[in-house]
């Protein structure tokens, strides 16, 4: 069903989305979009990871799979630095939490699993921060 845009209040939250795919940026936008969030996209780690530095976004929501270093990476980047220690991230993955692959994800970072479980997890990562 088509998404009615009069009924969207837009909130003052930004959420960084670090996805090689536009097929994947596409939707996972579209749906963070329909929550009334502002969406910056970024396809590289590097420019996601000068991103977050600079202008502190509310969340970061990055996919697993990146080109120069992984989500993974990215995410332990941002949870080791003082300045954005406290963003919070979610790993956007085919994974399981417990998967051994996922076994360097900082604990305080949230799962959000690819496929049909896609818009329970979002909505559990967007309350586990707060993002409102």
């Amino acid at each position: 069903s088509p998404i009615d845009m009069e009924n969207i209040v837009q909130v003052d939250v930004e959420i960084l989305l670090v996805e090689p795919n536009r097929t994947v940026a596409k939707f996972v936008s579209r749906e963070l979009g329909a929550c009334g969030y502002r969406v910056t996209t970024l396809r590289s780690s590097v420019d996601a990871l000068t991103y977050a530095i600079r202008t502190l976004p509310d969340m970061v929501i990055a996919s697993a799979e990146l080109d120069e270093i992984t989500g993974i990476d990215l995410a332990c980047a941002i949870n080791a630095m003082p300045l954005t220690r406290k963003l919070p991230f979610a790993l956007l993955t085919s994974r399981d939490r417990g998967h051994s692959a996922l076994k360097e994800l900082p604990g305080a970072a949230a799962v959000i699993k690819k496929g049909g479980a896609f818009g329970d997890d979002l909505a559990d990562a967007l309350a586990k921060f707060d993002i409102t």
